[in-house]
This record gives structure tokens, C-alpha cells and sequence, in this order.
């Protein structure tokens, strides 16, 4: 009768066996999946990251072109243009951006009208705030500062935007 105990003992065995042996590939499975979506949400946030870094520096290409050619305006007596002075190029590989990027800043034509000796005036800013994911939000304004003759230009957080806009004198149209 020893037969029949051995023979329990092997399917019990080779039972626990394909059992031990489906939870390992399940487990396998899951820690695939699992380093799968992991990667997969690393590159996304890799591709956001540097998308918006690469719109921050073809905006601050731009307002560099822009502040520059402002600057040897002023230094040649020029009046202001009606439109912003933007790099056909400016970081952007597509000639053809200039007109559209035109849309993306808000300028103030204007603005020489208003520059007090002294006083430091908005003159432009990009119209719509640039995101990034894990930094604050913020945008370039150009600026001119009447008392030292001089354009330039820096980058603010939608917070120090929003306090220092109307002394500025930036006022941003509602809509798009």
C-alpha cells in the first residue's frame, strides 16, 4: 500500500510546484508591468520637462534679439517700431515663426511716450504665462529703465508678474 501514498505525494508535490511555479511568472509579469509604467511615466515627465524648457529658451532668445536691437534703436536715435524686433531665427529652426511669434508677446509701441527719466517702464512680456512642471510659472518682460538708458530684460514668476505689472504699466489684454 505504499504505492498509492507515494504516488499522493507526487501530485501533491508536482501541484506545488506549478503552483510556485505560476506565482513566480505572475509575480515576473507584475514587476514587468510595473518597471514598464514606471519608465513610461519617467519619460513623459522627461518629454513635458524639456518641452517647456525648450519654449523658456526660444522665448528668451527672442526677447535677447528684441532688447538688443531696441537698444541700438535708442543708441541711434530711432523711434520705436510698431512691432516687437524678433530674430527671424531666435531659437526656432522654422523661418517662417517670426509673424507667429509676434502673437506670443505683448509690446507696448508706445512706450517711449511714457518713459519718465528715472522710472523704470514695461515695454513687453509674453502674453501667456510659460508653464513648467515642477518650478513656478513665469514669463519674460522686457523692460526700459529710464534713468540708466537701457533695455533689458529678466524673467518673473507669475507672482512677482502680477505686483510688479501695474508699476510697469503692463496691462495685458483679456482673451486670447
Amino acid at each position: 500500500m505504499s504505492e498509492p501514498s507515494e504516488l499522493y505525494t507526487d501530485v501533491i508535490t508536482s501541484d506545488r510546484v506549478a503552483r510556485r511555479t505560476i506565482a513566480e511568472r505572475r509575480r515576473r509579469v507584475l514587476r514587468n508591468v510595473a518597471t514598464v509604467f514606471v519608465i513610461t511615466v519617467l519619460m513623459v515627465v522627461l518629454l513635458v520637462m524639456s518641452r517647456d524648457q525648450q519654449a523658456i529658451n526660444s522665448c528668451h532668445g527672442r526677447m535677447a534679439f528684441a532688447t538688443a536691437a531696441l537698444q541700438d534703436m535708442l543708441g541711434a536715435g530711432a523711434v520705436s517700431p510698431a512691432e516687437l524686433p524678433l530674430s527671424d531665427r531666435g531659437g526656432d529652426p522654422n523661418p517662417q515663426s517670426a509673424p507667429r511669434a509676434n502673437t506670443h508677446y505683448f509690446y507696448d509701441a508706445f512706450h517711449s511716450s511714457r518713459g519718465e527719466v528715472g522710472r523704470e517702464i514695461g515695454v513687453a512680456c509674453c502674453r501667456f504665462a510659460h508653464s513648467q512642471l515642477f518650478r513656478p510659472n513665469g514669463r519674460y518682460v522686457l523692460s526700459y529703465d529710464g534713468a540708466a538708458r537701457k533695455y533689458q530684460y529678466r524673467w518673473m514668476s507669475e507672482v512677482e508678474f502680477a505686483r510688479l505689472a501695474p508699476e510697469l504699466g503692463l496691462r495685458l489684454p483679456d482673451g486670447p
